[in-house]
């Protein structure tokens, strides 16, 4: 299964589990399909640091929403962290989680959006369009006027009012069915701009890619990234 494919020789799971080092540990959801008896196997040594570690096993693929609505009576009374599992995401800022989950909390957001700096956001392929104060306006190619394109970078911290825009079953995506679905109706949407370096494991090539990069960054100059690695 993909989140137990090493990168640098750590399962894609256990660079994802470690942006959340800064943050208390309470339960961990682990949603799996594709042969999830190797992701029941991975994660429990991954995840000794939560209280409880809960697996969610698809029959059929859901979506990002679908997948999430299927376990709402596990998180429908708190604020809590979405991501994925094949990203690689090496921030400059150890401690951004809490940072951002302030942002998230004070301004009453129902989504906040980790996002970085990319030069095709917006051209190659969508973006998150937001305003001056950073809150979202538009996900996609299409901008609304006066905004600026981020690229998401798969990690959000959701408010439990999501779960009201999403469908009680079968597939749906957390961005266009649950967060867009959340501003038409008034709530208001933030991204938390990171520097970082981020890999998206997708596809032999991505994956290559990003190893070559960390690769030369390890055996180059002394940079923050360097550090981090």
């Amino acid at each position: 299964p993909k989140p137990a494919i090493p990168f640098l020789n750590i399962p894609l799971a256990g660079h994802a589990l470690a942006i959340l080092k800064s943050l208390e540990k309470h339960n961990l959801i682990v949603n799996t399909y594709h042969l999830s008896s190797g992701i029941h196997e991975l994660f429990p040594p991954l995840a000794g640091e939560f209280k409880n570690l809960i697996f969610s096993d698809e029959k059929v693929l859901l979506g990002s929403g679908g997948g999430l609505k299927n376990v709402q009576n596990h998180l429908n009374q708190d604020h809590f962290i979405l991501m994925n599992s094949d990203e690689v995401i090496i921030p400059k800022q150890d401690d951004f989680l809490n940072a951002a989950l302030q942002v998230h909390l004070k301004n009453q957001n129902i989504s906040t959006m980790i996002v970085m700096k990319h030069p095709e956001a917006g051209g190659k392929f969508g973006a998150i369009w937001t305003d001056k104060e950073n809150k979202v306006r538009a996900i996609g190619k299409t901008p609304p006027p006066q905004t600026q394109p981020w690229h998401f970078i798969g990690v959000q911290i959701l408010s439990p009012e999501i779960f009201n825009y999403l469908p009680e079953s079968g597939e749906s995506n957390i961005l266009y069915d649950g967060v867009i679905s959340a501003l038409k109706d008034g709530h208001q949407a933030q991204v938390y701009p990171l520097e970082c370096l981020c890999f998206e494991t997708g596809n032999i090539v991505d994956y290559w890619e990003g190893t070559k990069t960390c690769l030369e960054i390890l055996a180059g100059d002394n940079s923050w990234q360097k550090d981090h690695l």
